[in-house]
């Protein structure tokens, strides 16, 4: 062992397996450590520092993943050979076995632990029962393969990765098995997944260099911690206070959940592959490439500064706003990191003190910063930010100017500089400051709308509506860009885009919308609420619709509420978010008054679709009646027949067979209806398909047809289904040729 290792590292063991530990994790209530590696070998580590060690088993394939469920009694363990199996804890005893066919390199529990999720190389996630006790379930397919699985232990949600290069994550609801979401966290796979204790976020490391946060709660994605590297195995301490991930340099990484403060651990040339937080939260318990078990205290870890935590829920109009936290810095905190004079320290500390409106210490840190470490260009940017919150703006002006000199492709402290000058109503140069800005970070809505704002002073009104768009695209729940772009439109007389922003902003700040709205009043060529009214009509009905109020529905349809209105996130009409809710008076009522069938939102998915999905038998026979096109298909090319197929809702299935519904169309993967209905075990869906005459030979992008797939996930009344009907189209091939 070399001396390296002896000085960071201590060794809980040096022989743990034969080969790299391929998967390592703690036990529910801590007290139990789990580890498979490339030998085969399971081992269980219980007791006081995991020093009593019991082989589990020893299996013939690698082992590249294993799952305890929620009170620790069970275990899982997935192979590259294909194979599940569950065991006991207490007895070792193999409780379980399924034979997927294919390699698995994930798996999860449900938080009731009565369900199993495993996943490989394929685009389906597997659902069955401990035991194995009955036929298992695929979710899906998606349209990417699988790369990682994650289940909370409270929030009845499974994660599901995947390997495409948007880091897209599906969150399924375990207790409908219904996708309830997919969110684009990146643009790099995902590498890996951890659910904090709590059940509350979801931690997803991605090839991008960056360590997302999804709250599960709200199912959005709230922040990017980001890393000067990509980062793999991501775990929460048992507190949830802090993650740990593994650099592919072999660096060990942590973060502040509650600051986004990154912290670094030492270097390690041993290929540390998995990675688990003790019991107390102390140490880190790391596998390695040869096998052994190494810990290393968290406290030896030291604080790196990061342009930051990077939220993508809470944004700031203020100029030099930064994100508020939950640290608090003590006087005596405060007093050591001005002695010791630690550049990177008194910097990270300078932020955390802005975050809790303490600027005038946050700028005497920072000064001295920038006095230790004048080449530094995060210390004069956080003696800028600190300067312009205690109101000197000519420190502030030469803090960020030095910033830009060290690092001119710095864009935060060129969108500030551009900021200070257009308050100034020196537009010319601010002008110069926001377009550099928006050209170095083009994904920054505070920049655009302050450079809407700059080039609807200097009378360029074209561009400055372009800037306000953009930045309205950019992130939908912005406030300040409504509020900008309404006062635009109040000022060219635009009524209805200004009655539009207002509606928009009403949504997200209410005293913004408020005085957006005084503006539109006070305007001098108002056309007495006009538009505004239609405006108010629409949000009036969208919101009778949303709450299921049916009286009020028909009284602001007789009032001519515009039928056709769409909400803005997903873009859908009230038709749609309708037939999604499954209510047949509201339904009926638009269509009566007008509302356009066939409309989609931006998904491409119409309101048949959605009744679909959503099982209501009723809503899809109306839209049908009403010359809803059944063909339509959304941007996946699926049509509402293969949602039917996917859910195994027969009735609606049967009422669209009846119109011209596509039966052979394929989505993206080249799926049919019939496929979907195989894969998801619908048999009865399979038989009212095949009793249609559908093509039972179509094959999708990876050659499979209906019957290979129901071979391939083991629908064994779907192979007999299928095998007699092509058995009974032979035999009546075989006569006509005899006679």
């Amino acid at each position: 062992m070399s001396a390296k290792r002896n000085m960071v590292f201590a060794t809980l063991t040096e022989a743990a397996h034969g080969g790299p530990v391929l998967s390592l994790q703690r036990g529910p209530s801590g007290d139990m450590l789990a580890t498979t590696g490339a030998d085969g070998i399971v081992s269980l580590r219980t007791g006081l520092e995991y020093s009593s060690v019991r082989q589990l088993c020893c299996l013939k394939s690698k082992t590249p993943s294993l799952s305890f469920g929620q009170q620790g009694t069970i275990l899982s363990t997935v192979s590259e050979e294909g194979d599940v199996r569950t065991w006991d804890v207490q007895t070792g005893r193999q409780i379980g076995f399924h034979r997927a066919g294919y390699p698995l390199h994930s798996a999860a529990f449900s938080s009731d632990g009565y369900s199993i999720y495993f996943a490989g190389n394929a685009t389906e996630v597997i659902q069955a029962d401990p035991l194995f006790c009955k036929q298992p379930v695929s979710l899906g397919p998606h349209p990417e393969k699988i790369s990682a699985l994650a289940c909370s232990p409270v929030q009845n949600t499974l994660a599901v990765g995947l390997q495409n290069r948007a880091g897209t994550i599906y969150l399924w609801d375990t207790t409908t098995t219904l996708a309830r979401t997919a969110i684009t966290t990146s643009t790099g796979a995902v590498t890996g997944m951890n659910v904090s204790a709590d059940g509350l976020l979801l931690a997803v490391s991605t090839e991008d260099r960056a360590l997302h946060l999804v709250d599960l709660q709200e199912d959005d994605c709230i922040a990017a911690l980001s890393a000067i590297e990509p980062i793999h195995s991501p775990v929460f301490s048992s507190d949830s206070s802090r993650i740990a991930g593994v650099g592919i340099s072999g660096t060990i990484w942590l973060w502040d959940v509650f600051t986004g403060r990154q912290l670094k651990g030492p270097d390690s040339d041993y290929g540390i592959t998995s990675i688990s937080f003790s019991s107390d939260n102390k140490f880190l318990i790391l596998g390695t490439l040869d096998g052994s078990l190494l810990t290393w205290k968290v406290e030896q870890a030291l604080v790196v500064y990061q342009r930051g935590f990077s939220s993508q829920r809470l944004h700031h109009s203020n100029i030099g706003q930064t994100s508020q936290t939950d640290q608090f810095i003590t006087r005596s905190q405060y007093a050591y990191a001005m002695e010791t004079g630690n550049p990177e320290v008194l910097i990270s500390l300078s932020k955390e003190l802005i975050g809790d409106i303490r600027y005038l210490e946050a700028k005497a840190m920072s000064q001295r910063a920038a006095l230790l470490a004048p080449e530094n260009p995060y210390a004069h940017f956080t003696l800028g930010i600190a300067s312009i919150n205690t109101g000197d703006m000519e420190q502030a002006e030469e803090s960020f100017l030095s910033t830009l000199y060290i690092d001119p492709t710095f864009a935060p402290a060129c969108s500030n500089l551009g900021t200070l000058n257009m308050q100034a109503g020196e537009y010319e140069v601010a002008l110069d400051f926001l377009t550099c800005a928006v050209k170095m970070n083009p994904s920054s809505p505070v920049s655009l709308v302050n450079l809407g704002i700059t080039l609807q002073n200097l009378g360029s009104i074209q561009e400055a509506r372009e800037a306000f768009t953009n930045a309205i695209l950019l992130d939908p729940s912005y406030p300040v860009s409504y509020y900008q772009m309404g006062l635009l439109c109040i000022e060219e007389q635009d009524w209805e885009g200004a009655a539009e922003n207002y509606l928009a902003l009403a949504r997200f700040n209410r005293a913004l919308a408020n005085r957006l709205r005084a503006f539109l009043f006070d305007a001098p060529e108002s056309p007495e609420d006009q538009w505004l009214n239609q405006y108010r009509l629409g949000g009036a009905l969208l919101a009778s619709v949303l709450e299921n109020d049916i009286e009020s529905a028909d009284r602001l349809i007789l009032m001519k509420a515009p039928v056709n209105y769409r909400e803005m996130e997903q873009e859908r009409t009230l038709l749609m978010l309708t037939a999604e809710r499954g209510s047949v008076e509201i339904l009926s009522k638009l269509l009566t008054a007008g509302s356009e069938p066939n409309d989609c939102d931006k998904d491409g998915i119409t309101a048949l679709h959605l009744a679909v999905r959503g099982g209501f038998h009723a809503e899809v026979s109306i839209l049908l009646s009403m010359k809803a096109d059944a063909r339509y298909t959304d941007n996946n090319w699926r049509t509402p027949l293969m949602d039917a197929a996917l859910v195994g809702d027969i009735e609606s299935l049967s009422s669209l067979m009846n119109y011209d519904s596509a039966p052979e169309a394929q989505d993206k993967n080249g799926r049919t209806a019939l496929m979907l209905a195989v894969i998801n075990g619908n048999a009865e869906c399979v038989r009212i398909l095949k009793a249609c005459g559908v093509n039972l030979s179509v094959q999708d992008s990876l050659g499979d047809t209906a019957l290979s797939l129901a071979r391939k996930y083991n629908r064994l009344q779907i192979v007999s289904l299928l095998t007699a009907s092509c058995q009974k189209r032979s035999n009546k091939s075989l006569i006509s040729a005899n006679l």
